[in-house]
């Protein structure tokens, strides 16, 4: 669940489904394509949430005919997808090259993080459009249009985080504007699958609908509730299960993070299933906002982007105070890092090793089960983030090339307080998928899960992409 929901009352989310078929394609001729809708971004550090409550998204062909994707709203929270992407649905569409598309949302917003200048303390800017477009959300086609046809079909929604939104200034009141801009596009599914572009998507969070002999359903944590039919994801002898034994461990209800890749008939194989906390009741996912030592260990302040569970689902805060104790269990998520290898110590175990601009998923009992009305963690799980900014230097390091990358000044990290820079360690195995060389003086995008090395924070790289301008 997300914050956006929140703002919303009444809002039936869209029918999600697993999707089947052939993926390869030919000329239209005239039949119908199953095409699996996914969600993504490109993002700089500047927004620390964005979210869409779509209502409707229509393909329009030359001769001037609509088809709808949607039946029902579906809502998704993008920033957490800044250079990945997670399915969102399955539709047939007929065979045909349209020539525009069109979006409307019943609400829209977006948050920064910051210091205020009264309390000294983290705050948070909301800024919604509820009811209202008074800028209207512009997709991006292929120049040649975009052409549906064969038996199956995977394309990109992918939104444009810098172009949709404005803001004068982190102040109350500040003047700013929302317009959604996306592309929308084909994904070249390869055979084997690796990376965002090819039919791969990584890290997505959700829980836990059914298990069978075959695999399980999940339904998204960007989704509105339980009444979202979830999407079905296989698996087979290579699937990965780490936080549980395997298949028969899975259950309802369970808080899961995965990644997946598309099948040639168009299915979803899980690859890698990770369970942080199997026995969770509330799990929130987002950037720690603050670290103190107020309670009798340590506690900190998570900025949601998603999350579940059944007090949170019905609570929806936005940002959650959370003390730990010394039965808190702080891990790594076993999905980017190779920490017996890297040179720097990659450690993840207390208020030490945690920083501001961090994400991490907790897990709880309960809300509000700690002194001052905070909530315990049970546990602390150090999740990958994207990170955006200009290198300012590049080394080697053993094996490793060492990127060292200056945060903007309005990116929410350094707003927060946190630290100016990263240094990014990449290798062989890294994902390189910019189209821009890498060099002094140029922006890029780093991805994985960032450490906290004694105040300076680090990043064992497992994806690289082009920059985006502050």
């Amino acid at each position: 669940m997300t914050k956006l929901f929140c703002f919303i009352v009444g809002i039936t989310a869209l029918a999600l489904a697993g999707c089947g078929g052939s993926l390869s394609g030919s000329s239209p001729s005239g039949g119908n394509t199953n095409v699996t809708l996914l969600a993504s971004s490109t993002a700089n550090g500047r927004f620390a949430g964005y979210g869409i409550a779509f209502t409707s998204i229509t393909l329009t062909n030359k001769a001037g005919k609509t088809v709808s994707l949607l039946s029902q709203p579906q809502g998704v929270e993008f920033i957490h997808l800044n250079g990945i992407s997670e399915p969102l649905l399955t539709v047939s569409v007929p065979e045909d090259v349209y020539t525009s598309a069109a979006i409307q949302f019943y609400s829209a917003y977006f948050e920064v993080a910051y210091l205020s200048p009264t309390t000294g303390g983290p705050a948070i800017g909301h800024y919604i459009y509820l009811n209202v477009t008074p800028y209207p959300p512009v997709v991006n086609l292929p120049d040649s249009g975009l052409a549906i046809n064969g038996a199956k079909m995977v394309l990109s929604l992918n939104l444009l985080v810098s172009q949709s939104a404005t803001l004068a200034s982190d102040t109350a009141g500040a003047a700013y504007t929302i317009t959604p801009t996306f592309t929308l596009s084909p994904v070249n599914v390869a055979a084997l699958p690796t990376n965002i572009s090819n039919g791969k998507v990584d890290d997505i969070t959700g829980s836990i609908q059914s298990v069978s002999q075959e695999g399980f359903s999940l339904l998204l944590d960007d989704s509105d509730g339980s009444s979202v039919p979830p999407i079905t994801y296989n698996i087979d002898s290579g699937t990965v299960f780490q936080g549980i034994g395997g298949l028969s461990s899975l259950a309802p209800g369970m808080s899961v993070n995965l990644e997946a890749q598309f099948q040639p008939d168009g299915s979803l194989l899980a690859t890698r299933v990770y369970v942080p906390n199997p026995t969770a009741a509330d799990t929130m996912r987002g950037t720690l906002v603050n670290v103190n030592a107020v309670y009798p260990i340590g506690g900190f302040g998570v900025l949601s982007q998603i999350q579940d569970g059944a007090e949170l689902s019905s609570q929806g805060p936005d940002r959650m105070g959370y003390g730990y104790e010394s039965q808190t269990a702080f891990q790594i998520s076993p999905a980017y890092t190779n920490p017996q290898n890297l040179p720097f110590p990659a450690v993840f175990n207390g208020a030490s090793s945690t920083a501001i601009g961090q994400n991490v998923s907790v897990s709880s009992a309960g809300i509000g089960n700690y002194g001052g009305g905070n909530t315990t963690a049970v546990t602390v799980t150090l999740m990958p983030q994207m990170i955006n900014g200009t290198v300012s230097s590049i080394s080697n390091s053993g094996s490793y090339t060492a990127y060292t990358v200056i945060l903007a000044s309005n990116d929410s990290i350094v707003e927060l307080g946190g630290a100016t820079n990263v240094v990014i360690y990449a290798e062989s195995s890294t994902q390189m998928l910019n189209t821009s060389p890498i060099a002094v003086g140029g922006v890029a995008r780093f991805y994985s899960l960032v450490f906290n090395d004694s105040g300076t924070l680090r990043m064992d790289c497992a994806q690289i992409n082009d920059g985006v301008a502050e």
